[in-house]
């Protein structure tokens, strides 16, 4: 063989020992990153079992709010999955699901009241079923609890469930339930919120799910349907569902003897009506009342707007009213306030027509009014400056008399 086909074969060879060795200590994998919960799983926090019920066949159907329940509800033998709080329901609504459950329905809902609770408000679904819930009470403070030094932990009797359940939920102490069903030899565990339990003693149960701290799931007989109550939805969550065997113990939980697939109609939110709807339903007396001083005040505050009234223009007053007034202050002897207006006066036109001459001292500007008046600088002096000149008549008609003919020649 020749040198160059000596080098082609090392090469091919050492090209297959290479991939050989690679694909001996490397395998592919796939890793999966959490990137958080989609929109749609935000707005429905039941979205993972909605897709289990569809892929199991079920026919499901969301409905926003418990308005669409005064329509046609599903046939006889389906299911009405109603998690959320029923403060918006009401109780011709109520009243209304029991009918439908009477005849043949399955109605499947959570407690959210307590029976003790002095501001418990009525529920209309479950008081006429009998069906009471109740807060386990907290474990009694023993001797070793008081020896405890403040802010040490103390550990709290409960169960540990899985990782994802505690992240969801943290602080939440759960009751693990191992259930057994029929035709099956493997039991099932299911997580439950250990600080609530329910009871019904006056009607008999087809079903119950006990941990415990007491029931955590009743199956009560009304007419020819069945309500199924549980104390929390933690095991359809989102969160939940795919931990321990919580999605087959709600499958098994929603399947009834003789049915196969069925039409279910889940309630993911409860949406509250708008502000308009609330008012108009509740506020009725309030917004009458409302109207009425909305147009008390629109009527008392409406003679007070149009148009600005212009103002008067000013009216300079006759010379028979500066006369009257002048006698009126003669006749009270007050002639001392008609020399100091004849003296302001003056100064004005002084300040008007010859401002220089307020620059002057007071024995020279004496001299020009006198020189401009005709009149003797003692007379000037005197009009100008004498306190005593309306001590008489006859000075102070010579007074007023100097003071405006030397106003009149400035």
């Amino acid at each position: 063989m020749t040198r160059q086909r000596w080098t082609w074969v090392v090469a091919g060879v050492s090209l297959a020992v290479t991939t050989g060795i690679f694909f001996t200590c490397f395998e592919r994998r796939t890793e999966s990153e959490y990137r958080g919960a989609s929109l749609e799983a935000q707005s429905n926090p039941y979205l993972a079992w909605q897709l289990l019920l569809e892929r199991m066949g079920h026919e499901v159907e969301i409905f926003d709010g418990p308005a669409e329940l005064s329509g046609a509800l599903p046939e006889v033998g389906a299911t009405i999955f109603y998690p959320a709080n029923r403060v918006t329901l009401g109780e011709q609504r109520s009243l209304r699901l029991l009918d439908w459950v009477e005849a043949g329905g399955h109605l499947w809902v959570t407690t959210w009241t307590l029976w003790e609770d002095e501001d418990r408000r009525p529920d209309f679904l479950l008081d006429p079923l009998g069906v009471r819930q109740f807060m386990t009470p907290e474990p009694e403070e023993t001797e070793e609890s008081k020896d405890t030094e403040e802010g040490e932990e103390v550990e709290v009797d409960g169960v540990t469930a899985p990782d994802p359940m505690e992240n969801a939920w943290p602080g939440v102490q759960w009751d693990e339930v191992e259930l057994t069903f029929t035709q099956q030899k493997q039991p099932l565990t299911v997580y439950f919120d250990r600080n609530f339990w329910i009871e019904a003693p006056e009607v008999e149960l087809l079903a119950e799910i006990r941990g415990q701290t007491g029931a955590h799931l009743v199956r009560i007989a009304h007419g020819l349907g069945v309500v199924t109550v549980v104390t929390d939805d933690y095991m359809m969550r989102n969160d939940g569902l795919g931990n321990a065997d919580h999605a087959e113990v709600a499958l098994r939980l929603l399947l009834r003897k003789d049915l196969g697939p069925q039409k279910v109609w889940l309630l993911p939110v409860e949406n509250w009506p708008g502000f308009l709807g609330l008012v108009r339903q509740h506020g009725r007396a309030a917004l009458v009342a409302g109207a009425f001083w909305l147009l008390a005040w629109a009527w008392r505050a409406g003679r007070r707007f149009g148009p600005l009234i212009s103002e008067k223009p000013p009216v300079s007053r006759s010379l028979l009213e500066h006369v009257e007034a002048a006698g009126h202050l003669l006749a009270r002897g007050r002639r001392g306030v008609l020399v100091g207006s004849a003296r302001d006066a003056l100064s004005d036109e002084l300040r008007a027509r010859r401002p220089g001459w307020l620059q002057m001292r007071p024995d020279e500007l004496t001299q020009h009014l006198a020189s401009s008046a005709a009149l003797p600088p003692a007379a000037v002096t005197e009009a100008l400056l004498a306190e005593d000149v309306a001590s008489s008549r006859a000075a102070f008609t010579q007074t007023i008399a100097t003071l405006e003919r030397i106003r009149h020649t400035l």
